[in-house]
């Protein structure tokens, strides 16, 4: 159960127009979930009018990882950061139900044996430790956290570091920091596992796609749809299952095949039929 008297809210942060464009297209998606969300925007850039947020606030810094900044100066007690490059399809305010109990939660990275996601900052740690995808960061507004959250930045900035997720999952497993390890549907980032969902899966929460910036400023971001992303097939299969969701208020789940069965149901039966032409063009053989 939520506290009245503690707030919660979405928090962005956006270096440059492009990113800035794209955190606003997320933040509407979001607003499309949670109507009466609590939104706030961090930027180095003008934002026009329409936007979906009710607070901008200027960084004090330009750089690549303004999460950070955000995350500390955030108004909220109880914080989701988001990066600009998301889509939220369904509603994620139970995270701050988990941020009553847990100081810190993130969505795990889920290819662990890319090259990338094997980086180390400083020393190796077994694949039982989760390495947490930073684009969605939930935590609660405390000095211990605070405190945590500036060391991970200054490591960054003075090392000039390229890259935060090695370095935050050696800091976690080293800190006393509680953290919550969420499900990768609060971090959905491959596309294809989409085809293998069925009615036994929970719908996607929200969609993390390094493709999204692919659509940055003047090639149409401020239209682009969950359909552009995943297709016109794959866009309504979400839909389908996001309505088979008992999390999301499905009165019965109904079975449901994945796209990677129908798909393989297809290629049975065209195989059947190849062979059974082949076998009648044997018969009819002189």
């Amino acid at each position: 159960m939520l506290d009245n008297s503690t707030n919660y809210g979405f928090v962005y942060a956006a270096s440059g127009q492009g990113y800035t464009d794209l955190a606003i297209l997320s933040a509407r998606s979001l607003r499309k979930v949670s109507p009466d969300a609590e939104i706030d925007l961090f930027t180095d850039c003008p934002v026009g009018d329409g936007h979906p947020f009710d607070n901008i606030y200027s960084l004090d810094r330009s750089w690549f990882r303004p999460k950070f900044e955000a995350l500390l100066k955030s108004r909220f007690d109880r914080t989701v950061y988001l990066d600009a490059d998301t889509f939220v399809v369904a509603d994620i305010s139970d995270i701050f139900e988990v941020l009553e109990h847990h100081e810190f939660a993130a969505a795990p990275v889920i290819r662990t044996n890319y090259a990338d996601n094997r980086r180390i900052w400083k020393k190796s740690l077994p694949l039982a430790v989760p390495r947490y995808n930073c684009g969605l960061i939930g935590i609660q507004n405390s000095d211990r956290v605070h405190a945590f959250l500036q060391k991970v930045q200054d490591v960054l900035i003075s090392e000039d570091l390229d890259h935060d997720q090695s370095l935050m999952r050696e800091m976690l497993f080293e800190s006393d920091i509680r953290v919550v390890t969420l499900p990768y549907e609060y971090n959905f980032n491959e596309i294809t596992l989409i085809d293998i969902l069925s009615d036994r899966f929970c719908a996607p929460r929200v969609l993390h796609f390094w493709r999204m910036r692919d659509h940055l400023v003047g090639s149409g971001v401020s239209q682009m749809l969950v359909e552009d992303l995943l297709g016109p097939a794959r866009s309504w299969f979400l839909e389908r299952h996001r309505n088979n969701d008992a999390y999301l208020g499905a009165k019965e789940v109904v079975p449901m095949p994945s796209i990677a069965a129908l798909r393989a149901d297809e290629s049975e039966q065209m195989l059947a039929k190849l062979a059974k032409t082949a076998g009648e063009w044997q018969d009819q053989k002189p």
